[in-house]
């Protein structure tokens, strides 16, 4: 594998990971989860998971 494939893979996951911690931020703020999808482009389904692993850690 060459090194800018694996840093490529690497900044896509970080990416992943950010947008799921904005859409956490936006859920916690009670923020409709159609608006979080646009803003996101997470799916509907990707949000209400990240939704019920909020009310877990309650």
């Amino acid at each position: 594998m060459h090194e800018s494939v694996i840093y490529e893979k690497i900044f896509h996951e970080g990416e992943i990971k950010a947008i799921r911690k904005i859409a956490l931020n936006m859920l916690k703020n009670n923020m409709n989860m159609e608006d979080i999808a646009k803003v996101t482009g997470l799916t509907l389904k990707e949000i209400q998971q990240l939704s019920l692993s909020l009310n877990q850690e309650d």
